[in-house]
């Protein structure tokens, strides 16, 4: 009996405990030569505290790609993060929040923890701190779930060029992944009542809603660039943030007295998609490969920083 609740004491100590335990592992784990940097951040209502970008960057990178993913794609991703962390950092850009130890523990669970935690941590050590440089600057490195096919160009989402180093991509391969197509039916009145919410000076009119409607405006990766409803022309990604759709790869059909909207892909199709870089993975190319895939004319390098 008394093994029993010693047992059990050593198990309530080790639960309670946990957490903090975490917390210096997070701190004491940092490996690689970005470590000096460290970022203030802000969780919820917490005050601001200072951690080292590696630290900060397996908290970002846990909420960023499955941890299923094959480990080079992961290295592709902990590339990405850190490129974006240190981006943010000199061009004086909010930083998005971090999963915390405990954020972690609950999201994975005591009994997967270690397993996980390590995956990211080999992922950041072994990119070395790496980041990736266009035209010797950090980019602004764009990825996202699920492609519709093919990754769109900078011209594609911008008209002044500003990020020269994206590129049309060919994923094939995305059109196997469980999110690439999706499928929301709305009846006619939801569907006008819905874009009145969102822009209401619109005029739509039931009887004759298809005729109101053109997507003819896409990029050369069929994604939606402008929407016009009535006599009103809306950004295609405007249009997909108002009615929280996957992508704005969409048509907008007519089935019987509904209105169907089906996307393809899972995100705003720019950059890196996720499911493309783990099936190159899965044939065998590295994480340097992968990005390279991506993006145009990179350099893959240590951090640098504009002051050394």
């Amino acid at each position: 009996m008394k093994y029993i609740i010693k047992n059990f004491i050593a198990a309530a100590i080790i639960l309670f405990a946990l957490p903090y335990l975490l917390t210096i592992l997070f701190e004491t784990t940092s490996k690689s030569t970005a470590k000096t940097i460290q970022v203030s951040v802000t969780q919820g209502k917490k005050l601001k505290s200072n951690i080292d970008v590696e630290t900060y960057l397996i908290g970002i990178l846990a909420q960023e790609i499955p941890n299923t993913y094959e480990k080079e794609a992961i290295k592709a991703q902990a590339v990405i993060a850190r490129t974006n962390i240190l981006y943010y950092i000199e061009n004086d850009i909010e930083l998005p929040k971090y999963k915390t130890p405990d954020d972690l523990n609950k999201l994975w669970g005591v009994d997967s923890f270690w397993e996980n935690y390590h995956k990211l941590e080999e992922a950041i050590w072994e990119t070395k701190g790496n980041v990736i440089y266009n035209d010797n600057k950090l980019i602004n490195a764009s990825f996202h779930a699920v492609s519709a096919g093919k990754t769109r160009t900078c011209e594609d989402l911008f008209s002044n060029k500003k990020f020269p180093y994206l590129k049309q991509a060919s994923c094939d391969k995305d059109l196997l992944s469980k999110n690439y197509l999706k499928i929301v039916t709305y009846s006619k009145e939801e569907f006008i009542k819905f874009c009145k919410e969102a822009y209401p000076d619109i005029s739509l009119k039931k009887d004759k809603l298809m005729k109101q409607i053109d997507l003819t405006d896409r990029d050369s990766a069929d994604y939606v660039k402008t929407i016009k409803l009535g006599d009103k022309k809306i950004n295609g990604e405007a249009f997909r943030e108002k009615f929280n759709l996957n992508s704005s790869c969409f048509t907008i059909e007519e089935c019987e007295d509904s209105i169907r909207i089906v996307t393809k892909g899972l995100g705003h199709g720019a950059g890196v998609s996720q499911f493309t870089a783990n099936s190159l993975a899965k044939k065998g190319r590295n994480y340097v490969q992968i990005l390279k895939y991506f993006y145009n004319n990179i350099r893959i390098s240590p951090y640098s920083s504009k002051n050394e």
